[in-house]
């Protein structure tokens, strides 16, 4: 008897989370959900967790969900966040919390699926944003990005098969209050120049891809007469790339390296030193 395939999917309870689990749910897969909000008709079991930014707090929750869960044979890393600001006024804090929320959190859930050598699936999600479009309020999420997108990448050449989809944007409060900032800074405003996709859209076609496994691991989507479809993803290299591609692997688990790389990119794209942290009151 062929037992169920097992997939935890991180940020399962809306968006593209909520839609990927009901996709696999589908497809045959026992859904273990884990997230800030509660339980959805498409998780078989749910385990609440601390926000993802919080990096110790999530990496003893997702320790103890893999003890109970070590048949598991697929991983979904579903949220990711930013901090909007202006650039010269983000603080250290914000950039630290936006890297936190879109690739340290996945770095050191994979660094315990490394360790237990038992999931040989990933699937992270990326961004329709670019630093090379809009360089100055997306710069912190756009960096996490595409440092997400590489360690994606060196996590196949270890022997894990492991997709990136960059995804087209849905209408979320987050979303909205993101093209609002920015059209109020005066920056191009990437919202307008791509379709808005709802998840439901897309989910069957990462779904599809995943278990095709396909030899490509790096997509995005493209709509053509009123249909979403995904592509190759295509690498533009830059001098920040470059720089990128130069981590290896052992060094995306130095919290102090990662975070060191994103502040002198961060500079790079902006020409701003990262204010000071902020003072909270006591």
């Amino acid at each position: 008897m062929q037992l169920m395939k097992k997939a935890l999917i991180v940020g399962s309870n809306k968006g593209y989370g909520a839609s990927i689990s009901e996709t696999m749910k589908e497809g045959g897969f026992h859904i273990i959900g884990l997230s800030r909000g509660p339980n959805n008709t498409s998780v078989d079991q749910h385990f609440p967790i601390t926000d993802v930014s919080d990096i110790p707090a999530f990496t003893k929750e997702f320790s103890e969900v893999l003890k109970k869960h070590q048949d598991s044979d697929t991983v979904v890393f579903v949220p990711g966040d930013v901090v909007l600001n202006k650039d010269e006024e983000l603080s250290e804090e914000d950039f630290a919390y936006t890297l936190n929320a879109n690739l340290v959190y996945v770095v050191e859930a994979v660094k315990q699926l490394r360790e237990e050598g038992f999931v040989k699936n990933i699937i992270t999600f990326g961004s329709q944003w670019s630093y090379l479009e809009n360089n100055q309020a997306l710069a912190s999420y756009c960096i996490a990005k595409h440092l997400l997108k590489h360690f994606t990448e060196l996590l196949n050449q270890d022997g894990i098969n492991a997709f990136h989809f960059c995804v087209p944007t849905s209408k979320t409060d987050k979303a909205l209050s993101i093209g609002t900032f920015l059209k109020d800074a005066h920056q191009d405003l990437p919202l307008e120049q791509s379709e808005w996709a709802d998840p439901s859209e897309i989910t069957p076609l990462i779904v599809e891809k995943f278990l095709s496994q396909s030899k490509s691991h790096l997509y995005r989507f493209e709509k053509t007469s009123g249909v979403w479809a995904t592509k190759a993803l295509e690498l533009v290299t830059s001098e920040l790339d470059e720089k990128i591609k130069k981590l290896k692997l052992e060094q995306f688990f130095n919290n102090e390296v990662l975070l060191g790389l994103g502040k002198k990119l961060y500079k790079e794209l902006t020409h701003s030193e990262l204010a000071e942290n902020k003072k909270t009151a006591i």
